[in-house]
C-alpha cells in the first residue's frame, strides 16, 4: 500500500481512501488541505477555461450560469482553505506567526 503524500490518501491499486481529519497528525492534515486546495484551484481554472471558450463562441446555457456560480463558491472555499492552512502552519511552528 502506498501513501500519496500530497493528498494524505492511502492508495491501494486504483482504490484510494482518506484518513479521518481528526485522526491525522498536524503535518498530515496540512498536507491534505494543501492537496485539496491544489485540486480545487485546478478545477476552478479548468471550469474558467471552459466558460471562456464557450463565451468566445457565443454559446451560453443554464449550465454556464451554474458554473459561474460555482466559480464564486470555489473562491470562497479557497479563502477558507487558505485560512485553515495558515492556522495549521502556525500551530506547527508552536503558535508563532
Amino acid at each position: 500500500m502506498n501513501r500519496n503524500k500530497r493528498t494524505g490518501q492511502q492508495v491501494r491499486g486504483s482504490l484510494t481512501y482518506q484518513k479521518l481529519l481528526d485522526t491525522m497528525t498536524l503535518e498530515e492534515g496540512l498536507d491534505w488541505l494543501i492537496g485539496m486546495k491544489e485540486r480545487l484551484v485546478a478545477k476552478q481554472q479548468r471550469e474558467r477555461r471552459y466558460l471562456d471558450r464557450r463565451a468566445s463562441r457565443g454559446t451560453h446555457t443554464p449550465t454556464d450560469d451554474a458554473y459561474e456560480q460555482d466559480q464564486a463558491l470555489e473562491s470562497e472555499l479557497l479563502a477558507l482553505l487558505d485560512g485553515l492552512i495558515e492556522q495549521l502552519q502556525c500551530d506547527l511552528m508552536g503558535g508563532q506567526a
